[in-house]
């Protein structure tokens, strides 16, 4: 049974996929004929359709008419790194942090937040004892006062049991997949005291056809840990700047805050021991990727045991999509297997040669311009390298 329940999720029947897809269009046209009954405003409606991505909204909306604000009037977090889609880097607002620091993390004893900076920046800020642990040491950069945790790990939640600690309570805010949940589920189970409290981020229903079906198994396992509580829509989540890029690319603006998860509390609980390996991690359907920082841009290029062309004439970055903009940042959309370099503003490209594009972009990461590091290129991709470069990454030279 669980194996069916698997297979339905990782690779459907043509005739269930196709069922699934059916079900879902139909669950986000009735969900906003609903709420549009209720709500006028765009990014009220946006934020109450349980995950279905903005763009798809308005294309499912069939005439139904809701106020747009204007698009001068959203307000984009200015993180130095800036986030990144490849990173999965969604943030709480600062009133869900705080309440979740307010009400969850322990005021006398340990509490462990993994993937969760702002959770843990506004536990500290309350003078509490935290241990911090996130993958991505750019987020030191952005929350200074993270380094003030009794511990860091720079290290991948999947890995976290190493550490060896028992918390009193563990807050963490995972990849939104299946995979990623039950994974760092598993290991918070096993980094909590016997009874501690587990909380963590789980998505809604309407974020893809199968969303239902993965929350429902996440659920059911979750329970085999301790008794569970779901509270809907509790956690608002930050528009990061690619989110907007992407959004601006479909024409969709006045989002706001829409992005918005359940809370799931977890009380009483006690170690995992349900197997659920059978679920791949979305780091792993990624690849390797390479990541350079070049002022507040992440660039991310993936890595690659070949290039993919060696001809002088060959264009060096070709769009995939008529635009360097990519007009979306969900792993449902077909192109994304053919991007080759990413960046935290939504760009996309192919690339002609990933390893000379590698080299160009360390030398800029290390304060080269951009005139010097195309230079020993130009021969072999022509003069316009520099100029489709800039175009890219929106440099100034």
């Amino acid at each position: 049974m669980f194996s069916e329940r698997l297979r339905d999720i990782l690779a459907p029947s043509k005739a269930l996929a196709g069922q699934l897809e059916l079900q879902y269009r139909q669950a986000v046209g009735q969900k906003l004929t609903d709420i549009i009954s209720t709500f006028h405003s765009s990014s009220v409606v946006f934020s109450k359709m349980r995950g279905a991505f903005p763009s798809d909204v308005v294309e499912y909306s069939a005439g139904l008419k809701f106020r747009c604000q204007s698009p001068n009037d959203q307000t984009i977090p200015a993180y130095n790194p800036q986030l990144h889609a490849l990173s999965y880097e969604w943030y709480f607002t600062g009133c869900s942090a705080n309440e979740i620091s307010r009400e969850f993390v322990s005021r006398r004893g340990l509490t462990i937040c993994m993937g969760v900076p702002t959770v843990a920046s506004a536990a500290i800020a309350g003078n509490k004892n935290v241990v911090f642990i996130d993958k991505n040491a750019h987020s030191l950069i952005r929350f200074p006062e993270l380094m003030r945790a009794s511990e860091v790990h720079v290290m991948d939640a999947v890995q976290a049991r190493r550490v060896s600690l028992k918390a009193d309570a563990l807050v963490f805010d995972p990849p939104w997949y299946a995979g990623d949940t039950l994974a760092w589920l598993r290991v918070a189970s096993h980094l909590v005291k016997p009874g501690g409290t587990i909380l963590f981020a789980l998505y809604p229903s309407l974020v893809r056809p199968t969303a239902k079906l993965e929350r429902d198994l996440i659920l059911e396992v979750a329970s085999t840990i301790g008794s569970v509580n779901v509270v809907e829509d509790s956690l608002a989540y930050e528009t990061p700047l690619f989110e907007h890029e992407a959004l601006k690319a479909c024409g969709v603006f006045c989002v706001g805050n829409w992005r918005h998860g359940d809370l799931v509390v977890v009380k009483n609980s006690r170690p995992m021991r349900t197997p659920v390996f059978a679920l791949p991690l979305r780091s792993e359907v990624d690849g390797r990727w390479k990541t350079f920082l070049i002022g507040p841009q992440v660039v991310k290029v993936r890595n690659s045991l070949s290039n993919l062309a060696h001809a002088s004439d060959q264009i060096f970055l070709s769009t995939i999509s008529g635009s360097f903009v990519f007009p979306a940042v969900s792993a449902r959309n077909g192109t994304r297997e053919s991007i080759h370099v990413w960046t935290s503003k939504n760009r996309v490209a192919g690339v002609a040669n990933v390893k000379a594009l590698s080299d160009i972009l360390g030398k800029i990461a290390s304060g080269v311009c951009l005139g010097s590091a195309v230079q020993s290129y130009e021969g072999q991709f022509g003069m316009d390298i520099r100029g489709q470069l800039n175009a890219f990454l929106g440099l100034e030279d």
